[in-house]
């Protein structure tokens, strides 16, 4: 029993690790190597418009929801007095659902803090001559939650069906 339990654990510090590495990737270095893409006034051939649902932005909060996801599967293991997860995996999913929307809503607190703090506080122009904003529009906070929360829901969907032991 103890050497399944270490090899779940070890199967989660990995999924953590690499969903860590990939959001990483396309939040801070691709990110800066495709600038123009992050514009939230820019639109690209296949990602949409950032102004708006879709873009690179999307991207970037998609595997977010799946790092958030690993770290709380993480988190329960390592601690498992934290796990409030029964076995029945409806709720499984509709807690999981609750604590990554609950996680993007602080994240948009923190991007509609920062756009006023450089606007309010540094007085610096975000909107001329291109919209510089993080919170573009409402458009943008609620694709963000969205796309926050659909990589949630994929991720324990697909760990349940390749690791029915986890959840």
């Amino acid at each position: 029993m103890n050497y399944d339990l270490n090899k779940k654990n070890v199967w989660i510090s990995i999924f953590l690790l690499i969903s860590l590495a990939v959001f990483v990737f396309f939040e801070f270095i691709a990110g800066h190597l495709l600038w123009p893409a992050m514009n939230n006034s820019s639109c690209l051939n296949y990602l949409g418009c950032n102004a708006g649902f879709f873009g690179y932005d999307a991207l970037v909060h998609f595997t977010a929801g799946i790092m958030e996801t690993a770290f709380i599967l993480w988190l329960i293991n390592k601690y498992p007095n934290l796990n409030s997860f029964q076995y029945k995996f409806a709720r499984n999913l509709f807690m999981f659902s609750c604590l990554i929307i609950f996680i993007g809503v602080f994240w948009e607190f923190f991007e509609f803090a920062l756009d006023h703090i450089r606007m309010d506080l540094l007085h610096l122009d975000l909107l001329h001559p291109i919209n510089r904003l993080y919170q573009a529009s409402n458009d943008d906070t609620m694709g963000d939650l969205f796309f926050g929360w659909l990589a949630s829901i994929l991720a324990i969907l697909s760990i349940k069906i390749f690791k029915r032991d986890v959840l």
